[in-house]
Parts: C-alpha cells; structure tokens; sequence
C-alpha cells in the first residue's frame, strides 16, 4: 500500500528545494518505514495536496490554500483527538481485563498482538508522514497532535512510499 510523504515548513519552500525520493536514499526511514519511495509527477503531487485538503475538511481540521496549510485547534483538540482517545481508552481497558500474571508470563504472542492493537489506536504510523527535514519525518498523526493551530505551514514537494 503506497502513502505519501508530505514536505512542511513553516516558511515557503522554493520548487528546487522540494524533496525527491533520492533524499530519503541514505535516511533511516527508508529502513525503519519505508520499503521503497518514489517520486510522484506534478499531477500526483497536486492530487495528494488535494486529497489531503478533503480530508482536513471532512475533519474540519483546517485547510490547504495554495500550498499553505491552516489548522483549527477547536476541531483537533475537542473532536477528532478525544473520539480516538475513547477508542484507545476502551482498547486499554479491554487489554488490562485480559491479563493475569499466568497470562503476561505464558501468552507474550498474544499480548504483544493486543498492545500492538494499543499503539495503533494512540498513534497511527503507517500512514501519511511530514517531512521538516530528512532527520525530522514524523507521522502524519504525530504533526497534527503537535503542529501550531492557526498558523501557515507550506507544502513543498511530496513523495509516495510503500512499506
């Protein structure tokens, strides 16, 4: 399955200094994440933007206006972060009820399984990610939880990946 990589910054990103899959070439990502990155045409770049865009909308987690992302704080922290910590919340539970000692001491497989479960619901890394920097390439997740609300970050290049 293919995701994308975004590039953000808080300041404009001039077109020759958009990212290229041969960036990622000596970056850990490409072990630790990535089976393969490739690059993604000017159409692809513009139909990723866009469908990023949508997504913020249906959210309502803000916007994309030429190449410029704005976040709404309100919608991030009040519905779409606390619908997901219910979730992780009722994960978290469900897992404490199913352990005992015996079971924590003979069953790791199955536990290791549910607290996989776990960390999916808390943050979801196999997804779109956010390039600051090629020693900065975070979730997706992990940017909104993080990023400044109604502040400009800008879309520089974008990148496809397949893990």
């Amino acid at each position: 399955m293919y995701f994308n990589i975004y590039q953000i910054s808080q300041e404009r990103i001039p077109q020759k200094e958009r990212i290229t899959a041969q960036d990622f070439y000596m970056s850990d990502f490409i072990e630790e994440v990535a089976d393969k990155i490739t690059d993604v045409t000017r159409q692809e770049r513009l139909e990723a933007i866009s469908h990023l865009n949508e997504w913020l909308r249906q959210h309502e987690l803000g916007s994309i206006e030429k190449n410029e992302l704005t976040l709404s704080a309100d919608k991030l922290n009040k519905s779409y972060y606390r619908e997901r910590y219910r979730s992780f919340e009722t994960a978290v539970a469900a897992l404490n009820d199913k352990i005992s000692f015996h079971s924590y001491l003979e069953e790791l497989h199955s536990i290791s399984n549910m607290v996989g479960e776990i960390e999916e619901k808390l943050i979801q890394r196999q997804d779109h990610y956010v390039c600051w920097d090629l020693d900065n390439i975070l979730p997706l997740d992990e940017f909104l939880r993080t990023a400044k609300a109604d502040k400009p970050y800008y879309i520089g290049g974008v990148c496809k990946y397949k893990y």
